[in-house]
Formats: C-alpha cells, structure tokens, sequence
C-alpha cells in the first residue's frame, strides 16, 4: 500500500511539473494545457464518460498482461494503446478524457481552474476499481467457488485456495462453500 501511494504521488507530482513546465516555456501559445473540462455533457454524462472510458481502458489492460491466462493472442502493447486511443477518440469531445487523474491534476493545478475536477478524479477511479473487481471476480476469477472468490477479494490474490475458506474469520456464520457450487 505505501507503494502505491508513493507511486501516484510520482505521478501528480510529475504532472504538475509537466504542466508547469509548458506553461513557462510557451505561455503565449498554450492557453489551457490539455485541461479537462465538461464540454454539453452534464457532470452525470461527464462521470458516466470518465467511468465506462476507464473501466474499458482496465479491462483491456488486465486481460492482455494477465499471466494466468494461456489464450491471449497478439501485442499486449498494441493492444493497450489501441484502447487508450480508442478511448481519446470517444471522449476527448466531451470531457477531454481524462483517463489518468494525475494527468488531470496538473493543468487543473498549476491554471488553478478546478471546476468539477471531481469528475476526473471520481470517473477514473471509480471505473477502475469496478474493472478489477469485474475482472478478478467474475470475468476471470482466482477462486473455483463462491467462497474462494469472497476469499479472494476480501485477503488478496495470494488467497487464492478455498480449501480452508470455512475457517476464514470473515466468512464465519455463513452456508459452506459446498451449498454455493452447481450440483
């Protein structure tokens, strides 16, 4: 956790000094530094926009780097960045697309225009987490069952077997495991 939180501390860091940057080389031509803002969208749309660009975006990204899986075909890279482009190209007339929370902050900083900045920080973030638990949990899920899968989202990817899942604190007064699998 205290690298990930370093990790995007990096980030934010290093696009407000990107932003601040560009600004002080070229302040005569630059006149928003790529800043995110709502464009006849409302901040609903605008959320809704963020989320779906994201969760596609993170879809993407675990299903061609994910190292359990034998069957993918192709250029991971490829296929990343085509669904960052594809992304761009389907947001960028209503929100700017964001996709990136740190790459939002920065403009937003350094022009100090904060206008429903939440929605680039809320949309992403949100798309994201609903992406991995998507993801992990029902698309390609770690556990064989329904306990496994519990036991998965609540402890971490390296709680993978269920066998013990009946012992588990947190699934302690609830059915076993073997009342959840199909006959």
């Amino acid at each position: 956790m205290c690298r990930a939180f370093w990790y995007i501390m990096a980030q934010v860091t290093g696009a407000v000094i990107a932003s601040g940057i560009v600004l002080g080389v070229r302040p005569s031509v630059v006149d928003s530094l790529g800043l995110n803002k709502l464009n006849g969208v409302s901040l609903g749309q605008g959320f809704g926009i963020e989320f779906l660009l994201t969760l596609q975006m993170v879809l993407c990204f675990l299903a061609t780097t994910d190292e359990r899986r034998n069957n993918v075909v192709g250029s991971a890279p490829f296929a990343v960045g085509l669904s960052v482009v594809l992304g761009h190209l389907a947001g960028i007339s209503y929100t700017g697309c964001g996709l990136n929370p740190a790459r939002s902050f920065g403009p937003a900083l350094v022009l100090v225009e904060f206008e429903h900045h939440w929605v680039f920080w809320a949309g992403p973030l949100c798309g994201g987490v609903v992406a991995a638990l998507l993801y992990d949990f029902i698309l390609f899920p770690r556990g064989s069952d329904i306990a496994g899968r519990l036991k998965v989202l609540c402890h971490g990817a390296d709680a993978s077997d269920a066998s013990d899942a009946e012992t588990d604190p947190l699934l302690e007064g609830s059915a076993p495991a073997a009342q959840w699998e199909k006959p």
